[in-house]
């Protein structure tokens, strides 16, 4: 297909992943727009291969914006997420952008808020027969109090939900997401005191965190 034939992309969110999109299209003839999550990905505002780039505005929702931004200007377009948000995005809007005569990559929507739950990718594969970790899923102040005095230290920890932890503790608490280690698949906790300091801040702000153990809890519940 003539490059002059070939429908634009927007790029969803992502950071480096993005720009390789963005360069492999790009050099190929294909108009590249970029939409970003308040400046995650502002590499590409730099690159010559971004022919248009469109942060969300601070304050904005980025997956409503981007939604309203599509809806009027995607007719005909490729739209390819570059992240988990933007996969998330994709799964929870794809029949509105469809509608609307945008092309989302082919994707299966459920499977898709499976893969971005872990607690949903546990219970998954137990169902089908898979082996998985034992887990315990913390959401509340009370889940904290009881994973606190029930498990047996030491024991893995993760967020259920990684791209909502990380846009939650950027714009909250970076202090909290600098000691998490910015990016985490998962950190190990040795004691109470290094549990509490760490997950009690992020069920107050919302965010599911998902423990893995060894022994579940000394007595089940």
């Amino acid at each position: 297909m003539p490059a002059r034939d070939r429908p634009p992309v927007f790029l969803l969110g992502g950071r480096i992943n993005a720009l390789s999109a963005a360069r492999s299209l790009g050099s190929r003839g294909v108009e590249v727009r970029f939409l970003d999550d308040r400046g995650e990905g502002r590499l590409l505002a730099r690159s010559r291969h971004c022919h248009r780039y469109l942060d969300t505005p601070l304050g904005t929702s980025p997956a409503q914006w981007w939604l309203d931004l599509l809806l009027d200007e995607g007719s005909g377009a490729v739209v390819f997420p570059c992240g988990d948000a933007g996969l998330e995005f994709l799964a929870r809007n794809r029949s509105d952008l469809v509608r609307a005569g945008c092309l989302p990559i082919e994707a299966d929507g459920e499977a898709l808020l499976v893969a971005l739950d872990k607690e949903a990718t546990y219970r998954r594969a137990r169902e089908l027969g898979v082996p998985a970790p034992n887990t315990v899923c913390v959401r509340t102040t009370d889940d904290v109090a009881t994973a606190a005095s029930n498990l047996d230290f030491p024991f893995a920890v993760k967020p259920v939900s990684g791209h909502r932890f990380w846009e939650t503790l950027r714009w909250n608490d970076p202090e909290l997401l600098a000691a998490w280690g910015v990016h985490p698949k998962g950190i190990v906790l040795d004691d109470k005191d290094q549990f509490l300091e760490l997950v009690e801040p992020l069920v107050a702000l919302g965010i599911e965190v998902l423990v893995e153990v060894h022994s579940y809890y000394k007595q089940q519940v």
